[in-house]
């Protein structure tokens, strides 16, 4: 009777196995960085890009009902950790996951965003910094990935001196990369200004929010960041 328990877990256990070793794709994420100067001497934004492969997922920084999200980890030439200011992350795509769970996160190509201050600006330019890097990224099955990247500046360009393990790199214009930086959710002053409403489709069993802000109407920028606990869609 044990060596039938036995023969019928392996039985069960031996396709997962095998899906994940047959299915298992290689270069699942691509990255890029980049490096650019702030006004007036303060310091500057370094952008962390991601392009995922097709059909493959990321989570923000809520994930949902299951996930992790990036965490980025930076660290100085003593080995230090050093806290480097976090821009908002771009507003998620909602993902429908196994059952009813509901994660948030990013496809295709998107960027996370830090900025330097002058004097870790000063320290990248002498003495390098390092980022460690850990996340999940999912289809069908889902699969952690780290990277450690060590950058230095050279004649005010940024330059990725190591990164272990390798991970193929994509271009992506200077343009592009602020465009997306220009995109991030912002923090609002004018909320006087700013009017929401919530309406509930009973047809389609959905939530619509409607916002309105005067002062921000002719800006191409995300105003409104929620972090939902259900499906939404967004009208503007």
């Amino acid at each position: 009777m044990k060596n039938k328990i036995t023969f019928l877990m392996l039985a069960l256990l031996t396709p997962f196995v095998l899906i994940l070793g047959q299915e298992r794709p290689e270069n699942l994420i691509k990255l890029s960085f980049s490096l650019w100067p702030k006004e007036k001497n303060e310091g500057a934004v370094l952008g962390i890009f991601y392009q995922n492969k097709n059909e493959w997922h990321t989570y923000w920084k809520n994930p949902g009902d299951a996930g992790t999200p990036f965490h980025h980890q930076f660290i100085n030439n003593k080995k230090e950790n050093i806290a480097l200011y976090e821009y908002p992350w771009p507003a998620p795509q909602i993902f429908k996951q196994g059952g009813d769970l509901l994660g948030y996160g990013y496809n295709g190509t998107y960027g996370l965003f830090y900025r330097l201050t002058p004097r870790q600006l000063s320290l990248l330019k002498s003495k390098g910094l390092t980022l460690k890097t850990n996340f999940l990224i999912c289809r069908h099955i889902c699969v952690p990935g780290q990277y450690t990247a060590q950058f230095k500046m050279k004649e005010n360009a940024l330059q990725v001196i190591s990164l272990q393990p390798s991970y193929e790199s994509f271009h992506l214009s200077e343009n592009k990369k602020q465009e997306f930086f220009r995109l991030l959710p912002m923090e609002s002053s004018s909320q006087k200004e700013t009017s929401f409403k919530i309406a509930f489709d009973e047809k389609e069993k959905k939530i619509y929010v409607f916002y309105k802000a005067t002062s921000l109407a002719n800006q191409k920028q995300n105003i409104a960041f929620f972090y939902p606990s259900d499906l939404f869609t967004f009208k503007d």
